[in-house]
């Protein structure tokens, strides 16, 4: 692949990075569509973020360098006899589980810079009846993960969602759901993938109800530790919750839940 990139003027790493003039370069030189290529690849903005679809992602959201695939979606690809094909949604941190197939999808890489340029037959070299037993039992996509690619695909019809970013709505969901389903003393960093699958699932219960659901979750919670009769600070009710919101994430705009933990601290403590 490096050797093919060199002989046609185009860095490695700026596809890698996913360069919009790198992207476009290898769309005309291939005879692709550019447009095509381009709407499905996450282009680089500079300082960790990347554009697709006009939805501004950072970094952390993107599974890259690792690659990830459906095994059942690749041995369609091999029957089909084309060739394989990545999909638009894997690249993305929040799709686990193909909604074709409706299996886990499997990650792969070892986090080098050099897996973002791995073809997917080296990332998955079974083949046949190998490959397809990688897939795991079958489960449902979870209602986030079809709410976000809908947005990326057009689609909207949660109003306080959809006046968020992709990355706004996916991080205010996961944060409410850690704490709806795990309670303040939870550390998603220990998290395994059926933990934060169940976190997403207790946050967009939530979140999808709107602004005032998310003030009730967090006031049920206030009204526990009153209950009992003690006197916490914001950090012991809320936890990691508070601690990411209230902070910010390496300086980003998290959205209008920070407003909503605001008032409801002004309002209770």
């Amino acid at each position: 692949d490096l050797p093919f990139l060199s002989d046609i003027g185009i860095r490695s790493a700026d596809i890698a990075d996913g360069r919009l003039g790198a992207v476009v370069h290898l769309a005309e030189t291939c005879g692709a569509a550019a447009e095509a290529l381009v709407a499905n690849t996450p282009i680089f903005l500079g300082k960790r973020r990347h554009v697709l679809r006009g939805e501004t992602l950072c970094a952390e959201s993107l599974v890259s360098p690792a690659t990830s695939f459906c095994p059942c979606c690749l041995a369609e690809d091999d029957a089909g006899g084309k060739g394989r094909i990545g999909r638009m949604p894997w690249s993305l941190g929040f799709y686990q589980t193909c909604h074709l197939h409706t299996v886990p999808m499997i990650r792969r890489g070892s986090g080098s810079w050099h897996d973002r340029l791995s073809e997917l037959s080296r990332v998955a070299p079974e083949r046949g009846a190998t490959l397809r037993a990688l897939a795991g039992p079958d489960r449902d996509p979870s209602p986030l993960q079809h709410y976000l690619v809908g947005r990326l695909e057009g689609r909207s019809g949660m109003p306080w969602l959809d006046g968020q970013t992709v990355e706004q709505a996916w991080t205010a969901t996961r944060l409410i759901g850690v704490l709806a389903a795990f309670g303040p003393e939870a550390r998603p960093g220990d998290f395994s993938d059926a933990e934060f699958s169940r976190a997403d699932l207790a946050g967009f219960a939530i979140t999808s109800q709107g602004s005032q659901a998310v003030r009730e979750t967090l006031l049920d919670l206030r009204r526990a530790f009153r209950s009992d009769g003690s006197c916490p600070g914001q950090k012991k009710v809320f936890g990691y919750f508070w601690e990411t919101v209230s902070r910010g994430r390496r300086g980003k705009d998290i959205g209008p839940i920070r407003d909503i933990l605001r008032d409801v601290i002004f309002d209770t403590f």
